[in-house]
């Protein structure tokens, strides 16, 4: 039973670990342009240094999920945010259109 149990809880720290592999949080950056591609979606680039741990084929911005219900809400963030100068903390997991993929996004106080 207890060994059942090691087995187990071995296997969900893997599988947690794993599922997780390619998630990264990128913390106060500011927004230096935004774009709307008709075709593409919503790109989007920072005034920091590019930040690209998937080695996605293209650099120098990132790309909103398009299969995210909340599209429009971080396209308004993202207005928001260089409007005002504020910084934005989001989310990047994988490479969408060969650009790093932001899953969401936060504005910072």
């Amino acid at each position: 039973m207890q060994k059942s149990l090691y087995v187990f809880i071995v296997a969900f720290v893997f599988a947690v670990g794993f599922s997780s592999a390619h998630a990264y949080t990128v913390g106060s950056k500011t927004i230096k342009s935004v774009h709307v591609n008709s075709s593409g979606g919503i790109y989007f680039e920072t005034n920091e240094a590019m930040v690209n741990p998937d080695s996605c084929l293209q650099g120098g911005f990132y790309h909103v999920a398009r299969a995210s219900n909340y599209e429009k809400e971080i396209f308004a963030l993202l207005l928001a945010a260089k409007t005002t100068s504020t910084t934005v903390t989001f989310w990047l997991d994988g490479c969408e259109a060969n650009y790093p993929k932001v899953t969401w996004a936060r504005i910072e106080s």
